[in-house]
């Protein structure tokens, strides 16, 4: 993905994302996580499927 100031960066998923923040819980607040779960779980076209790949993957 490009940045406005035209850097190249990598960017993972919403389903990594939220794979990294359960992993790393004790890391981050609590409330935080939290919010990401639920507003994961609200997303329309959330893959679950894919969620629970991720997650067997990364442990």
């Amino acid at each position: 993905m490009e940045t406005p100031f035209g850097h190249q960066i990598y960017v993972y998923d919403k389903e990594r994302t939220i794979c990294n923040c359960l992993k790393r819980k004790e890391q981050l607040d609590t409330d935080l996580v939290n919010e990401a779960v639920k507003r994961y779980m609200k997303t329309p076209g959330a893959d679950y499927a894919k969620l629970i790949k991720y997650a067997e993957l990364f442990n």
